[in-house]
């Protein structure tokens, strides 16, 4: 190669040179954080109370990553009520324009149940893992509070036929909250 063939080279690989974009530039995300309450409805048993949080961080497509807890509240476990904390995390898809805006969730996680054992002799203690899944919709009162009402299904995983839990582990959380979001950059 010649001299004037190296300069033709550069010349022209510095007149095409463009930046290099090695990584994607994401908006800011959204992070919310969420406190609710309102009753556990078990498949079979007696509804209790529910209380518990949610944080979640959203991208600007709308998908993000949310961590659950709950825990149920009263009710008299020999006589069927429902008595669980739930734990999970999942993802998050929630449309992020508007005042109204509808999300759905997937998530696993544990579960730790007070339950019966046969015949209701004494009260047990045990964990499983879980699966929930759930939707739900906000209405934006201002940029940062919104106020929140869903509907979440929670399962055992496995349906464990012992004297510790002698049917299946199921029930519908349904609940309203209010939620403070914030932009993380």
């Amino acid at each position: 190669m010649t001299s004037r063939h190296l300069l033709t080279a550069l010349l022209i690989v510095g007149a095409t040179a463009v930046p290099a974009r090695a990584q994607l530039r994401m908006g800011p995300f959204e992070g919310q954080v969420t406190g609710f309450l309102g009753p556990a409805v078990p498949t079979v048993g007696t509804a209790t109370r529910s209380v518990g949080g949610s944080v979640s961080v959203i991208d600007p497509s709308g998908w993000g990553a949310e961590v659950d807890a709950g825990v149920t509240l009263g009710g008299d476990i020999r006589g069927g009520a429902l008595d669980a904390q739930t734990y999970t995390v999942g993802p998050i898809y929630q449309r992020l324009q508007g005042r109204v805006r509808p999300y759905a969730t997937a998530a696993l996680g544990t579960m730790r149940i007070r339950g019966c054992l046969s015949g209701c002799q004494s009260v047990v203690v045990w964990n499983a893992w879980g699966v929930a899944a759930g939707a739900g919709l906000q209405l934006r009162l201002t940029d940062a509070v919104a106020v929140r009402g869903e509907g979440r299904f929670f399962s055992a995983a496995r349906d464990e036929r012992t004297l510790a839990r002698p049917a299946s582990y199921q029930f519908w959380r349904v609940s309203a909250g209010l939620t403070w979001s914030w932009e993380v950059s």
